[in-house]
């Protein structure tokens, strides 16, 4: 839909701070996405202005871990596993708009893009940075992480999430294996 934002807090303040810029936005809709279950606080500064603009969190090299919403604490905890401190961790905040600017940043200083959404791959925010990326020269390697188009089993967002490998211990495998290739 032409015009529309889709945000994706990473934590209760973010999402306080999208809810004050869905207040004073009046250009198109909005949409503010929000995980089922808990979520942590991360302790990161808020934006003082949320106008379409991504939030490097973490700045490292050669691997860098694009996530929106709930997948942006995931990506903060796998850079303190072993092995991967040195890994760039950047919170999409926007899912629609993506920001250009940032994403032209990581293309042209990283080797590899990881992606990480809770939400389809298929139309979702790997796609359109997939879509954005394509129209570029960049050399950069992408790999996506997210739900496959298919039926999830049941069970606990913990569950469900480890079950599609969406979880720090299979993350950390695979990052870690680009990292030392």
């Amino acid at each position: 839909m032409p015009n529309m934002r889709i945000l994706a807090p990473r934590d209760g303040e973010m999402f306080k701070a999208m809810l004050d810029y869905a207040r004073e936005f009046n250009r198109g809709p909005i949409a503010i996405r929000y995980p089922k279950g808990e979520v942590k606080e991360l302790g990161y500064k808020v934006p003082a202005s949320l106008r379409g603009c991504s939030q490097i969190l973490k700045r490292g090299e050669k691997i860098a871990v694009l996530a929106v919403g709930s997948m942006v604490g995931l990506a903060l905890d796998i850079s303190v596993q072993e092995g991967l401190e040195n890994i760039t961790v950047a919170d999409g905040v926007f899912v629609k708009p993506l920001d250009y600017c940032l994403i032209n940043k990581i293309a042209d200083t990283h080797e590899h893009l990881i992606i990480l959404e809770e939400n389809s791959i298929i139309g979702g925010y790997s796609s359109s940075v997939l879509g954005y990326l394509n129209t570029t020269e960049y050399d950069i390697k992408i790999h996506t992480f997210g739900i496959p188009d298919k039926f999830i089993p049941h069970g606990s967002r913990s569950e469900m999430l480890e079950e599609l490998g969406l979880d720090v211990k299979h993350l950390s495998e695979y990052i870690r294996d680009l990292y030392y290739e």
